[in-house]
């Protein structure tokens, strides 16, 4: 006979300054109430656990990303365009517009069309910044390099350049609960929406661009209904974010496991596993929300239809149930299911180019640079997005 647990209450709050700026003994305490635990001053139910997580993931019919965020106001507001926002849309709408993106981020276009390119960015940048022998690794580094990146792909005028990492790190607070970040960020995503709409029409991007294509899709009449400005608003944000903040960690991570420094310059067919490491143990987005379509039960927890799930990425990544030593930073383990692009239909788009940019900077580094040198970085505020500030870095040639 079966026992079903009643779901338990927490009153840890993940979403205060100490908990943004160091969130792992909280997310061990939430792991370790239940497999659901519910926050009620956010009147969300946390899943922590890594199998969870990945369930969640991997059942869209049961568990909506209409409630993507973890706040009504901005799944209302979103919910509005709903066909053309990948962060919500199901399948078969789902499709549809990963199928518009996809042209562009399969892995044959990129290796054809980008990774020389990214590979030649690197180096450029390393290059520069190693003779220089100290760094911001955020600002100097990881920063300009994706931005630039980001920027001439998608063809995108000058004009937002100096705005779009505000921007993005707004959309994900906007994401968040409805807290003071949560609320300047709703307004920072209008100022964004209002840039797209006025400065990124289909005459002032360039052409053949990835922006270009989009509009190309557009008028073919791809996706009903759609505009190319909301189709951008859904994926530049995390084309930025996510592997600006992996390669600051990436820094820090190094600088303090010289070892395994050592052990990917040894082997630099190490990188993709190096970098998939980087994205366990600090994956830059936290959190997605869900929500219950029907009466469910989560490991044994009975979860009522309608209930708003946060489903953390970043703690299933350093979850004990799964992972051997989670908080030990190794490259050469096996993580290959790591959590931090999502899993499912509605796994990052653009995890191929995140990829791709993050092991040329982990090559280039590794051709040039011995061993680094780092202070303790300021930490990145965000009510879901993870990273540092600024990390100032020495390095030695080697």
């Amino acid at each position: 006979m079966s026992t079903t647990m009643t779901i338990p209450e927490s009153a840890l709050d993940p979403f205060s300054d100490a908990a943004l700026a160091d969130p792992w003994a909280i997310y061990r305490e939430l792991r370790d109430v239940g497999p659901v635990v519910r926050l009620p001053e956010y009147d969300l139910h946390a899943v922590m656990r890594f199998e969870d997580v990945r369930r969640i993931l991997g059942d869209w019919q049961t568990f909506s990303s209409l409630s993507v965020g973890l706040n009504s106001v901005f799944n209302e507001m979103a919910g509005q365009s709903v066909d053309t926002n990948l962060l919500m849309a199901s399948p078969p709408q789902h499709h549809r517009l990963r199928e518009v993106f996809g042209a562009d981020l399969a892995p044959r276009r990129l290796r054809e069309k980008v990774e020389g390119f990214v590979v030649e960015r690197a180096d450029a940048l390393v290059d520069e910044l190693v003779e220089r022998g100290s760094f911001d690794a955020v600002n100097d580094l990881a920063r300009p390099y994706v931005m630039g990146i980001i920027y001439e792909l998608n063809g995108l005028p000058e004009s937002g350049r100096d705005r779009f990492f505000e921007w993005a790190g707004a959309m994900f607070n906007a994401l968040g609960p409805m807290n003071a970040r949560a609320q300047q960020g709703l307004q920072s995503v209008g100022e964004m929406f209002g840039w797209l709409h006025s400065q990124a029409g289909r005459d002032q991007v360039t052409p053949d661009s990835w922006t270009a294509h989009i509009y190309d899709a557009v008028e073919r009449g791809a996706i009903p209904g759609a505009t190319a400005h909301e189709l951008l608003s859904t994926y530049i944000a995390p084309a930025l974010d996510t592997t600006t903040h992996s390669l600051g960690w990436a820094i820090k991570l190094f600088a303090e496991n010289p070892d395994q420094w050592h052990a990917l310059r040894d082997d630099p067919e190490l990188i993709p596993g190096a970098y998939r490491e980087i994205l366990r143990i600090q994956a830059p987005v936290h959190h997605f929300g869900r929500r219950v379509e029907e009466d469910v039960e989560i490991d044994g927890v009975r979860v009522p239809a309608g209930a708003h799930l946060m489903v953390s990425y970043a703690s299933g990544n350093r979850d004990e149930r799964y992972w051997e030593r989670p908080d030990e930073f190794d490259i050469t383990r096996d993580n290959t299911r790591q959590l931090a692009f999502g899993y499912g239909v509605h796994a990052c788009i653009g995890q191929g180019l995140a990829r791709a940019e993050g092991h040329a900077i982990l090559a280039a580094l590794a051709r040039r640079v011995e061993r680094f040198e780092a202070g303790d970085g300021t930490p990145f505020l965000n009510n879901l997005v993870h990273g540092l500030d600024s990390l100032d870095v020495r390095v030695t040639r080697g």
